[in-house]
């Protein structure tokens, strides 16, 4: 009794570990997105930067960052003056695009002078 027991478990378990990495495989393999803020004073905490990307992503974007889990396709990358403390901090692209890949992390540098 004991050993058909152990084998029905075995066998279970053996189906469970077959058919997690079948999930495995059709999961979707996403992108990262490392934004990367030069040019703000350290006490600045709002550039003010939004992502745009597939299926109406949107995400605001303050301090150094990387976005993680992104589908692969186009995200533009929007940037507006920041005024810290009497200053204006123009950035050195107002709007760009960029492309995630599959498994990748994609660096994206947004400097910003006065």
């Amino acid at each position: 009794m004991k050993r058909t027991l152990y084998l029905a478990l075995l066998l279970v378990g053996s189906l469970l570990i077959a058919a997690c990495e079948d999930v495995k495989a059709v999961l979707p393999d996403n992108g990262e997105l490392l934004i990367q803020i030069n040019g703000l004073p350290n006490d600045a905490d709002e550039a003010g930067i939004i992502v745009n990307g597939p299926d109406n992503f949107e995400q605001e974007v303050n301090v150094e960052t990387t976005l993680l889990g992104l589908d692969a396709g186009s995200y533009k990358i929007t940037a507006k003056p920041v005024i810290f403390s009497g200053e204006t901090y123009t950035p050195d692209k107002e709007s760009e695009r960029v492309d995630v890949e599959r498994n990748e992390r994609t660096d994206y540098t947004l400097t910003y002078t006065k």
